[in-house]
């Protein structure tokens, strides 16, 4: 992952780069010259301060949502907008949901309701 900014923040991205940057998450700053020379298909851009990720990727979360739900959909069961009560599993680790409107047992729960609901989960 390329990250390239603006040369006012030159002066920035030092001490960032040393309070993050270790052998298994390296950080570089790199040169114009040095991204050229790294064929990556981005415009020469000399007036830019260039960040290098090179362990980083890019993932399209959209994407991968709507893939896993319709693959859900097809081999599962998706619950959308329901309210779940509770969620019990027994010691053969079969799990019962019980919803406002009705009841079903599961080997597999995913519970994808956001980052922000993990308050409302208790043991």
């Amino acid at each position: 992952m390329l990250y390239r900014d603006a040369p006012v923040m030159a002066g920035r991205v030092g001490h960032p780069l040393a309070s993050y940057s270790h052998a298994e998450y390296p950080l570089q700053l790199l040169t114009a010259g040095e991204v050229d020379a790294m064929s990556l298909s981005v415009a020469r851009r000399s007036d830019r301060v260039n960040v290098y990720e090179p362990y980083a990727g890019i993932g399209d979360v959209r994407m991968a949502t709507r893939l896993m739900a319709n693959l859900v959909m097809h081999q599962g069961l998706l619950l959308e907008h329901t309210r779940v009560a509770a969620i019990e599993m027994d010691k053969r680790g079969e799990c019962r949901i019980h919803t406002e409107n009705f009841n079903f047992t599961s080997r597999v729960v995913v519970i994808a309701a956001g980052a922000w609901a993990i308050s409302g989960l208790r043991s």
